[in-house]
């Protein structure tokens, strides 16, 4: 008779293996835990590279409230902003009023840290209704 196989969650995912592919997630777990721990104690201090200069981590977000979980991680700034979830989070183009908004939000809880913000990107793997990657072709 053929034991049952092992379970096994890993972030959030109920996954079905052998033992030693569990073996290998549970040392990568482990490894996970560990780094965050680390990032953990580094949270506050200064960003400064071995030779001395002193850098800016950033964070990159997928939505504004990303913005919060930067901050929250002590995040120089947004590295990138990817702003299409207006795009895919609607049946509609997002108005110009919907963008200033949500760029809006974001510049504003991250106070005088930079933020860059990426302002479009669509293309045959983002698909929406209202939009083909030929017909963006065209407007681009």
């Amino acid at each position: 008779m053929r034991p049952l196989p092992q379970r096994l969650f890993r972030n959030s995912c109920l996954r079905t293996c052998k033992q030693e592919t569990e073996q290998v997630y549970r040392i990568r777990q482990e490894a996970d835990s560990r780094r965050a721990q680390l990032l953990l104690e580094l949270k506050g201090k200064p960003n400064i590279t071995r030779d001395g200069h002193e850098i800016r981590i950033c964070a990159n977000i997928g939505g504004t409230d990303g913005a919060d979980a930067a901050l929250a991680n002590d995040a120089g700034g947004i590295g990138l902003f990817r702003s299409e979830f207006l795009y895919l989070e609607h049946s509609d183009c997002p108005t110009e009023a919907q963008q200033f908004d949500a760029y809006r939000e974001v510049l504003t809880r991250m106070e005088d840290r930079p933020v860059i913000i990426r302002t479009l990107d669509i293309g045959a793997d983002k698909r929406r209704g209202f939009r083909t990657v030929t017909m963006w072709r065209s407007v681009l």
